[in-house]
């Protein structure tokens, strides 16, 4: 209990929000592209030898062309390299989404989650909804690292018209 900082100084010294997330179901459905993905830790998703933070680092112009469209009606497509050119590892996934709350006096209480899952529903992801505003989506979860594995990252989305 000694090295327990209470929330609202260690919120205050790493610049974090303390206060929930408040989310705008309504305005989550839309067509997003990718802006940035930051990593808590550096990783080497390309096996070369060098770790870095930032995925755009670690990959190809083909790999940061990725969209997220979300339908209102919790449907969606998933896409990576679909408009940059010569891209041989193209992806599209039909996928589900639903936003749920953290379940009250439990690690995620008082936030919000963006689940997103394959099209049948199978294997559902929680992403935590950091930051929202017209043109932006911000979420908190594991993303692939590169070893087989995922790593703790932030995931920067920019709303445009599809």
């Amino acid at each position: 209990m000694k090295y327990l900082i209470p929330l609202t100084v260690l919120c205050g010294l790493l610049s974090l929000p303390c206060m929930a997330q408040s989310v705008d179901k309504e305005a989550v459905p839309g067509y997003y592209i990718f802006k940035s993905l930051t990593f808590d830790d550096p990783v080497d998703i390309n096996r070369d030898g060098k770790s870095s933070r930032e995925f755009a680092d670690e990959v190809n112009a083909c790999a940061i062309d990725m969209v997220y469209e979300l339908n209102a009606d919790g449907t969606g497509k998933y896409t990576v390299g679909q408009q940059e050119k010569d891209c041989k590892n193209k992806q599209e996934r039909t996928i589900k989404w639903k936003i749920r709350n953290g379940k009250a006096g439990g690690p995620g209480a008082g936030k919000t989650y963006l689940v997103i899952s394959d099209a049948d529903g199978f294997d559902p992801t929680p992403f935590e909804i950091v930051k929202q505003a017209k043109n932006a989506l911000v979420i908190r979860g594991e993303f692939r690292d590169g070893s087989d594995s995922t790593a703790s990252a932030v995931l920067e989305l920019k709303k445009k018209k599809p």
